[in-house]
């Protein structure tokens, strides 16, 4: 595996659009996709993957899954909704990148070697281009919003994720932040800026622990119900105070 200076030393160019929801649609429809998962998925000339995922959370390897599409003639496209700004797919290998806008657009990212390509898959991703937008300073800004929220609640994350691990009620956490977890030296190698807003945990003594909450926090509240099919309890944390959060979470563990 590469270290994070090699990575650096080969620092692809990149192309920037932002593109119309109904762009981005049409861009996943004609992949075969109806959204971008959550895992690793092969379509036709494309192969789909999520940096952060899964239940429980776990940070997902950019360099592997890239060698595994280009040695099945794929493209690797991330997508970055659950890590905004912290994940350098492109430069980890990935053949372009897709990150919501949260305003119903999404910022398309390619690296240009890919789009001297031959392939139908390069051809697509002109094509997409060609009708997007070069991001102005509004986007930027945006951007710089959304990716700065992303930090605070990774932040929180973090807090959330480490009281959890302490707790009597709780027997196993799963945050790529902490140490032991089993993504964290991935995660380390991956992000920048934070290990991401979710955390996944179960319950002391069920087979099933409790149903996901929402969310994390006073400020959105989310439920957690008795215990049902779902093996782990997954948890979105906010901006706002993590221990505000800790407090509510202490609220909700106390009933069970």
């Amino acid at each position: 595996m590469s270290t994070r200076a090699e990575r650096k030393a080969r620092k692809r160019k990149v192309v920037s659009r932002v593109l119309s929801g109904g762009a981005a649609l049409s861009l996943l429809r004609r992949m075969g996709q109806k959204d971008l998962g959550t895992s690793q998925k092969g379509t036709g000339q494309f192969c789909l993957i999520a940096p952060l995922g899964g239940r429980p959370v776990v940070c997902r390897d950019l360099e592997a899954a890239s060698a595994k599409a280009h040695a099945a003639g794929q493209l690797l496209l991330a997508d970055l909704a659950d890590s905004p700004g912290a994940c350098p797919a492109i430069r980890l290998g990935a053949d372009a990148s897709m990150e919501p806008l949260g305003d119903g657009r999404v910022l398309l990212r390619v690296a240009v070697d890919v789009l001297r390509g031959e392939g139908q898959g390069a051809a697509l991703l002109r094509g997409v281009l060609a009708v997007g937008e070069e991001p102005d300073a509004q986007t930027e800004g945006l951007l710089a919003k959304q990716n700065q929220e992303w930090r605070q609640a990774s932040d929180a994350a973090q807090v959330v994720a480490s009281y959890l691990r302490c707790h009597p009620r709780v027997d196993e956490v799963r945050y790529p932040g902490l140490r032991g977890d089993p993504s964290f030296d991935l995660a380390a190698r991956t992000l920048e800026g934070g290990f991401g807003t979710r955390v996944s945990f179960r319950l002391v003594g069920t087979d099933a622990p409790v149903r996901a909450a929402a969310e994390c926090g006073a400020d959105a509240p989310g439920e957690m119900d008795a215990p049902s099919a779902i093996p782990w309890q997954d948890l979105a944390c906010t901006a706002g105070d993590p221990m505000a959060q800790v407090l509510f979470l202490e609220e909700k563990l106390a009933k069970f």
